[in-house]
């Protein structure tokens, strides 16, 4: 015996050591596929983030680029007016204060006649400048020159200015023919931007929320080094994409790259885990595998065992269970009841075994007549009909008793059945109340149907009151959007006005130099000089004429865009931003002779494909609303509408002013029909009324306010990206 076991042992040390190298083999492989597994799938996201990133940077650096050029394009305007007065601007600054409202994005705009700095504006907060020489600077001068001989426009900058901060300059050389004809250098018109206010007019902030950080820089002409005038951290990029932004006279650079480097901390730590964890999951596999054999004749021994103890366990268990157990053969004979069923019935077990169940616990018939003695024996014809099983009983002194049997039928070797187990529970009390239950249930159907039949009528009024309603309200939508569409229309006539009359000034000052020309023509020869004078003035006066009759058919366009969304239900797709500022600029009238502002930020990028026309009676119809109700009693105020994309996909537009607020008792009813603070005074109540209506049914968003007495209000539109369709 001893060698037996002395040998048994040694194999199972040899299979256990076998078993362990196995697995610390599997362990490896498993490692390194792991590994290289997660080095492909950080390699995937990196790249989906540079392109991401890459995206997001030359949506920044176009809209940047586009900014600086309409600024810088001011100073063309201001040398077409040089050239045409002879070097000459008679009020220069209401014409600098025009061309800064129409161009934007511009802190002051300058004329320096032979380099030197002599009129500026504004002037306040920039006096220092005046007499200033940027030829003769030492950090400018350079870049001056190269302007002048380039006799081309030329941006300078990023540096720290005279009159404090930091700032680029737009520098545009002024050339003018003299009387030899001849081109001779006049001067400089310089358009200076704040640096800060230019980048919080471009979306920079969208890299920080997307989780980029950003670097904003240049090389300046004759510099090795690059001159980095704006960042998002001061931790270093990490090999960033760049985009490059053009700008006169050379290019500036935008350079993005994730906050922890494109390979975070946290997901390669999370690889490594999930490596080492798969490859100790294989590694356990392979050694239970190899394991195997002898686990499971111990297994065996071990389950002989706990099969012996579940054994007794049983036998306690069916003594002490609290439920009726069962067994009887094929013929009707009782061959065991347990104690508990002993006790229920009122039999001993000697009066019991042996017995038929019908006769004892079994009445030969039920109260309703129904024959327990067929039952029985269908019971082992089907037994997979009756596997649950209700029916009467009876105890030992005759009382009448419902018993609910759960029944499994017992087989012999060839599959036959030859007896059945069953559990049973007493449910008399519950079947007493399931009678009375049927009886009451009767007459909930009875009184159910009643009602069904009252609903039925009252929901086929109510359809009908709805359907009424819903045309009134589509009516007063149609009504209300045509109203608007008048204010517009007035607005825009009048914002017109202002190209059309500066376009027949400068045709009629056009023809008089026509005729002056046809005079001096008829009286004799003309000199080249008054001829080259007469092109200059032509020239310029074409220019003129052609800006004047591009903004008026600018504003021929957006209107027509937004009159035919606001007279439709069309649905299309379109750009969010694009269509704001469209709406944006058909109100424009109606703050030309009040002291308010209307102010618009709108993420960049964002296309819905929604009802622009519902869209806009929304803005129309919130901004008349602050303009009629939020300043009352107030000098000045501002309405700013801001639009962003959410987190879950939808889109959210703010409408927020800073008046006077809504009083908290009105509140909860701004949004009924017909509810206004101004009856007899214009208001009909049914402004706000229709705006949660498109809202909510047209758009498929939601609607809500928030409001302080003295405070302002703030109105919040959320809408998916994706209107509903309507049925009709």
């Amino acid at each position: 015996m001893s060698l037996q076991a002395g040998g048994f042992d040694d194999r199972a040390h040899q299979e256990r050591r076998w078993a362990l190298l196995g697995a610390l083999l599997a362990f490896i492989v498993a490692g390194l596929l792991a590994a290289l597994g997660a080095y492909s799938i950080e390699h995937a996201r990196r790249q989906q983030s540079e392109i991401q990133a890459r995206q997001l940077a030359s949506a920044v650096a176009h809209d940047l680029g586009e900014r600086l050029d309409r600024s810088l394009s001011a100073s063309n305007a201001l040398i077409a007016v040089l050239r045409q007065g002879g070097g000459q601007i008679d009020d220069f600054s209401t014409l600098a204060k025009e061309l800064i409202n129409l161009f934007g994005g511009i802190t002051a705009l300058q004329l320096a006649p032979g380099g030197t700095i002599s009129r500026i504006e504004p002037l306040p907060g920039n006096e220092r400048v005046i007499g200033f020489s940027p030829l003769k600077d030492p950090i400018q001068g350079p870049e001056t020159r190269l302007v002048i001989e380039n006799r081309r426009l030329g941006l300078t900058g990023p540096f720290e200015l005279r009159q404090g901060g930091v700032g680029v300059i737009g520098r545009n050389p002024v050339f003018l023919k003299g009387k030899d004809g001849e081109e001779t250098f006049w001067g400089l018109v310089q358009v200076l931007i704040r640096v800060p206010d230019l980048l919080v007019a471009t979306p920079l902030n969208g890299l920080e929320e997307a989780g980029f950080h950003y670097e904003l820089w240049r090389i300046p002409p004759g510099a090795k080094q690059r001159q980095v005038f704006a960042r998002s951290s001061d931790l270093p990029l990490h090999d960033p994409v760049e985009v490059s932004i053009p700008v006169p006279n050379g290019e500036w650079v935008l350079s993005v790259g994730p906050e922890r480097g494109w390979y975070g901390r946290g997901n390669l730590l999370l690889d490594a885990a999930g490596s080492l964890l798969i490859a100790s999951l294989v590694a356990l596999a392979a050694y239970l595998s190899l394991r195997q054999p002898q686990l499971l004749r111990r297994e065996v021994a071990l389950r002989t065992r706990e099969l012996q103890a579940s054994e007794e366990k049983y036998r306690e268990l069916v003594d002490s269970a609290a439920s009726i157990l069962l067994k009887w053969d094929n013929h009707g004979t009782v061959l065991f009841l347990n104690e508990y069923g002993q006790n229920f019935f009122g039999f001993h077990g000697d009066e019991i075994i042996g017995r038929s169940v019908v006769g004892t616990i079994v009445p030969p018939l039920e109260s309703d007549g129904r024959d327990l003695a067929d039952l029985m024996a269908e019971i082992f014809r089907h037994p997979e009909a009756y596997e649950i099983n209700l029916n009467e009983n009876i105890k030992k002194n005759g009382e009448r008793v419902w018993v609910s049997w759960h029944n499994r039928v017992v087989r012999n070797a060839a599959g036959q059945p030859v007896g059945m187990f069953s559990v049973g529970v007493d449910v008399t009390e519950r079947r007493r109340v399931e009678v009375a239950l049927q009886a009451a249930n009767q007459r909930y159907e009875q009184l159910n149907a009643e009602l069904e039949a009252r609903v039925f009528e009252r929901t086929r009024q109510l359809e009908s009151e709805i359907q009424e309603r819903r045309a009134t309200e589509r009516v007063l939508a149609r009504n209300e959007r045509m109203a608007a569409l008048g204010s517009l229309v007035a607005g825009v006539a009048h914002e017109i006005n202002t190209p059309i009359g500066n376009a027949l000034m400068v045709a009629t000052t056009a023809r008089q130099h026509i005729k002056d020309f046809e005079a001096a023509l008829a009286a004799g020869p003309l000199s080249r000089s008054r001829l080259d004078a007469f092109v200059v003035a032509m020239r310029d006066s074409g220019a003129m004429l052609e800006r004047n009759l591009h903004r008026a058919a600018d504003l021929i366009h957006n209107f027509k865009q937004v009159a035919v969304d606001q007279t439709s239900d069309r649905r299309r797709s379109f750009d969010l931003a694009t269509t704001l500022e469209e709406i944006r600029m058909t109100l424009e009238p109606l703050f030309k002779h009040v002291p308010y502002r209307l102010e618009l930020a709108a993420e960049a990028g964002l296309t819905m494909d929604s009802y622009p026309g519902g869209l806009g009676q929304i803005v129309v119809n919130l901004v008349e609303n602050a303009l009629q109700h939020a300043f009352v009693g107030q000098a000045a105020g501002c309405i700013r509408i801001g639009a962003r994309s959410l987190a879950d996909g939808q889109i959210e537009i703010r409408f927020v002013d800073d008046g006077v607020g809504i009083p908290a008792e009105i509140l909860p009813r701004i949004f009924d029909p017909f509810f206004t603070t101004r009856l007899g005074q214009g208001g009909s109540g049914l402004g706000l009324s229709i705006v949660l209506n498109l809202a909510q049914r047209l758009l498929g968003g939601e609607l809500t306010v928030d409001s302080e007495a003295g405070r302002g209000t703030a109105f919040t539109l959320t809408l998916p990206r994706q209107a509903p369709i309507q049925e009709n």
